[in-house]
């Protein structure tokens, strides 16, 4: 009796660590969210744990066949892949490992990823398929915002170049027009005007290019979102028509961000004409503000934002299209876009130190997330604002002007010459350096982007010289640098600009006071 009571005991213990076991294995299969499953292929019965019917979105009444898989779980455009899958192991195949869409029980829709291998008999048949299921939807997320991230910023990297050599090739073009316009007269006054139109729309074009790529000259200031789409309420309507029912839902206390107004202005106006064409016979569009956490596939640290929800009832978006709206010059627009709005926007945003995000399906409208951070909003970020337009001074000043590019380093140097200055030129940061050893200057122009050393340095190496020197910097783009620009005696200008508008600069800084 002893040793049956002994036996009974063991036979507990080994069945109770035995249930503790697949308890464990069970959580660690909902952690991973992994489900198992077993296909007889003799007779095409499956078996399905409760974590593979959850992933699959199966109720537990539903036969298990790989049928049932098709036709009731997984997405239109990859059934294929998934009957192709089978085929291949009925035709003598050993082992498989799929990677499909799936409907989940609430709509949306999960990308899953499957492996299986065959298991034979004594003389070799293929008798059953064993394999695994597991939702790796936000891997896939990761890995596509990864892939994004990677070729944005090949496309940002290009678009910088592209944007600094082109303000330079306009800043000549500008200055150039003002001599012609004193030299040939009014007979070219028509002509010189289409140039300088035509630089005007290129200058545009470029600042969509520099604020994709986060670049941009901003005028950052606290702000009240809520104040600035209620002050531009008429504009969107207007802009929507009256087939499209603007309904704007602003709760009355949001915190304050920190951002260019007249930008963030644009980012809706964007929006708001994405969604006007998206809705061809009409429709709603909704703008909703709200403060939430920042979500952790944002950003890491959360924080609290102001978040802006522009959504439409329009057309939709195909995932293919999605992917690619944020990339500059892509439209489906044909010769109706530039394809720089959604660009544009994403660099003001992102600039801004916030999240610009889609989300879309064909024929269920698009929703677009502006994600802002809340800051002090006593906070003053010292905006470096378009400098005004000022008679230039014909005050005798000595300049040393520091430009790599020829074009633009003569058409200055002449610009300057005329006004009463006195140049010195160099084209290269040592250079400038050298000169400044030697000669005492009331002013530095310098590039902010020199063959040999940044701007910056080339200022306050000069400045460690010569105290009291003004140091005005010019770029066709900026990007982080301006933050460093932010002394009484220093300013920026940012290219193309024309022969007034740098004397207007020079003048304006010339005339702060020496600390």
């Amino acid at each position: 009796m002893d040793d049956r009571a002994d036996l009974q005991r063991r036979l507990e213990r080994l069945e109770a660590r035995l249930r503790d076991n697949e308890t464990r294995l069970r959580n660690v299969l909902e952690v991973a969210k992994v489900g198992g499953w077993e296909l007889d292929l003799i007779r095409d019965v499956a078996v399905w744990s409760s974590e593979t019917r959850e992933i699959l979105g199966v109720g537990a009444e539903a036969p298990a066949n790989p049928e049932t898989v098709v036709a009731r779980c997984v997405d239109d455009t990859d059934r294929a892949i998934v009957r192709d899958g089978l085929a291949d192991i009925r035709a003598g195949g050993s082992r498989y490992a799929l990677t499909y869409r799936v409907f989940a029980p609430d709509g949306s829709i999960r990308v899953v990823h499957s492996r299986a291998e065959v298991r034979r008999d004594d003389q070799g048949r293929a008798t059953r398929l064993v394999g695994i299921v597991q939702d790796v939807t936000e891997q896939e997320q990761l890995r596509a915002q990864l892939v994004q991230s990677q070729r944005l910023e090949t496309v940002g990297r290009l678009a910088a170049g592209l944007a600094h050599d082109l303000n330079n090739m306009l800043t000549i073009i500008q200055g150039s027009c003002d001599f012609l316009e004193r030299a040939v007269g009014r007979e070219a006054g028509p002509d010189l005007a289409t140039i300088r139109s035509a630089c005007e729309r290129s200058a545009a074009l470029t600042r969509g290019l520099l604020a994709f790529t986060r670049q941009q000259v901003l005028q950052p200031e606290s702000l009240d979102v809520n104040e600035v789409i209620g002050s531009v309420r008429k504009m969107l309507a207007r802009l929507v028509g009256p087939a499209v029912v603007l309904d704007l839902r602003t709760p009355r206390r949001l915190g304050h961000v920190t951002a260019d107004r007249e930008q963030l202005i644009q980012v809706l106006v964007n929006l708001a004409a994405n969604a006007r064409d998206a809705m061809g016979e009409g429709g709603r569009l909704t703008i909703e503000t709200a403060v939430k956490r920042l979500p952790e596939d944002l950003g890491p640290g959360g924080g609290q934002h102001v978040l802006v929800t522009v959504s439409d009832t329009g057309t939709g978006m195909s995932p293919e299209v999605l992917a690619r709206i944020f990339d500059p010059f892509f439209t489906t627009k044909g010769q109706a876009g530039t394809g720089l709005g959604l660009s544009t926007s994403f660099g003001v945003i992102s600039q801004s130190g916030g999240h610009l995000r889609a989300r879309s399906s064909p024929g269920l409208g698009s929703t677009f997330e502006v994600w802002l951070p809340i800051t002090p909003r006593a906070a003053d970020h010292g905006p470096l604002r378009p400098l005004p337009r000022r008679e230039p001074t014909m005050a005798r000043h000595t300049v040393l002007l520091v430009e790599d590019e020829p074009g633009i380093s003569m058409l200055s140097s002449r610009v300057l010459e005329r006004a009463g200055f006195a140049v010195h030129q160099a084209t290269t940061g040592r250079r400038a350096l050298d000169l400044a050893r030697l000669e005492a200057f009331d002013l530095v122009v310098t590039d902010l982007r020199l063959p040999d050393l940044d701007g910056h340095v080339v200022g306050s190496e000069v400045r460690s010289l010569q105290p009291d020197v003004a140091v005005l910097y010019v770029s066709g783009f900026a990007g982080a640098h301006l933050s460093e620009v932010s002394g009484a005696r220093d300013a920026f200008l940012a290219k193309p600009y024309t022969p007034d508008q740098l004397l207007a600069a020079i003048q304006q800084l010339l005339a702060q006071p020496i600390s």
